[in-house]
């Protein structure tokens, strides 16, 4: 295949541009929490200047603490200025942690009441958050804090401790040579405005049969990365490493729940989904992606 002299030009172009659009995204993104890549599912909490970010799977918190003295840049007057931010960083983002749905049940918040043993080890966790080093902006000192949902100081590892493990059994054929072969799923909410992200997420039949949900995922993956990706963007859900090659998309028959926040597909897509046991073990790597349109 040729590539003339101005179409090659032209891409370069085109990709110069994109690189200083993300640039200064990443820039802006960094010290602005209402700043956000168009494909990311944010949720906002307004009250204590906040935002679950679901696709990047963390808890943010900002604050801006006005200025009052004429010199500023004096070692113990910005060390002043950091501790009283970090401890309302930390006030805010404990109170914003509260608003994280588990599942369709439960807020974190309601732990707190529900399972008092661990109220005090949800609360540390805003210890092991990130605190970003202040910066002055104008007539004020900036902060902001993250907590992340996954990984290794992941808060979420809380909430899948102590689930049972299931094997689904419905729809599996054993051998699986004519079996159709996915390693991805892409399950895209358009016809269900009213769905909410959920730590717990899960997936069953028309029968209420379990197909998917944290207690089918391999333990690892699931700390990791969580029971699924939420996005805004069906172009970004096809693209994201999530998926593989071979992804079945759907749109799910039903929505359900306290908070709608659980899927039912129809029978006919999930014994063509589940039959094969490679796409079960390969779907249980957490290779979910959920597009939940703005």
């Amino acid at each position: 295949m040729k590539i003339f002299p101005y179409t090659l030009a032209l891409l370069l172009f085109s990709w110069i541009n994109s690189f200083s659009f993300n640039t200064s995204q990443q820039q802006n993104i960094y010290w602005n929490i209402k700043e956000k890549k168009k494909t990311d599912l944010i949720e906002e909490i307004q009250e204590y200047n906040s935002v679950i970010d679901w696709t990047g799977g963390k808890i943010r918190t900002e604050i801006a603490v006005p200025i009052q003295e004429e010199n500023p840049n004096i070692g113990k007057i910005i060390n002043n200025y950091e501790s009283r931010l970090k401890e309302e960083l930390r006030q805010n983002l404990i109170k914003a942690m509260g608003y994280l749905r588990i599942s369709d049940l439960f807020l974190l918040k309601d732990y707190y009441s529900i399972n008092s043993d661990i109220r005090y080890e949800i609360i540390s966790y805003a210890d092991r958050a990130t605190y970003f080093p202040i910066i002055q902006k104008g007539n004020s000192f900036l902060g902001i804090a993250e907590l992340n949902l996954f990984g290794k100081n992941g808060i979420v590892s809380i909430f899948f401790r102590n689930l049972e493990n299931k094997t689904l059994e419905k729809y599996i054929h054993q051998d699986s040579r004519e079996m159709e072969y996915f390693d991805g799923l892409i399950i895209d909410t358009i016809t269900y405005p009213n769905f909410n992200p959920s730590i717990q997420m899960r997936i069953y039949d028309e029968d209420g049969v379990l197909l998917y949900g944290p207690e089918t995922i391999e333990k690892e993956a699931l700390e990791k990365y969580g029971v699924c990706e939420y996005t805004t963007g069906l172009f970004y859900a096809f693209n994201s490493p999530r998926c593989g090659n071979k992804i079945f998309y759907t749109i799910p028959f039903d929505i359900i729940g306290k908070m709608n926040t659980y899927f039912v597909l129809n029978n006919k897509d999930a014994a063509r989904l589940f039959s094969n046991p490679r796409t079960v073990r390969s779907i249980n790597q957490a290779r979910v992606v959920v597009v939940k349109t703005p």
